[in-house]
């Protein structure tokens, strides 16, 4: 009776084992008709969008080769007009005074103080991140927050003294236009 009873149990788990494989297979196989459905679908949009970008570009060749051979004719200026109008407007540019590194730095410097007002706000909040970083880091992310604090600084001293660094360049300027 024992070995009936094993046997009857031993036949049931292998049919349910077998059950559960037959469910498994249903499944894998329902989700690679849905992953080929996708697939398709995406291919579709693909092709559909390779045919809009060919019709466009068709089109857009068609245009230019009918507007380059459908207006044949060229209608040339007076001669005597061009060279009246560019001999006004080289008159016209040396009767202005030249532009002067004066009148640039003139033109210049309220963007320059308005640049250099953002730049000192984000330093500041660079600053205190890199601060708060270094205080609760451990001793692997203390080293990385060291490097990062080596350009911080060249940083903060090419936007203190970026004024200076332009002052300089406009005075060269100057000597070298005078």
């Amino acid at each position: 009776m024992l070995i009936n009873n094993e046997s009857i149990k031993s036949e049931e788990s292998i049919k349910s084992e077998e059950s559960i494989k037959s469910e498994e297979s249903i499944k894998s196989n329902e989700s690679i008709k849905s992953n080929k459905n996708k697939n398709k679908e995406w291919r579709m949009t693909m092709n559909i969008k390779m045919i809009i970008a060919k019709l466009v570009i068709t089109i857009i060749a068609l245009g230019t080769v009918a507007t380059a051979y459908g207006n044949t004719a060229v209608y040339a200026a007076n001669n005597m007009d061009i060279q009246n109008q560019a001999a006004a407007w080289i008159s016209k540019g040396a009767a202005e005074q030249p532009f002067t590194f004066a009148d640039m730095w003139k033109e210049l410097k309220p963007i320059a103080r308005a640049m250099m007002g953002i730049g000192l706000i984000v330093l500041t909040g660079v600053g205190m991140v890199l601060g708060v970083k270094y205080v609760i880091s451990g001793a692997d992310d203390k080293a990385q927050v060291k490097q990062k604090l080596i350009w911080f600084i060249v940083a903060a001293v090419l936007i203190i003294f970026a004024t200076s660094i332009f002052n300089i360049v406009a005075e060269i300027g100057s000597q070298i236009q005078s």
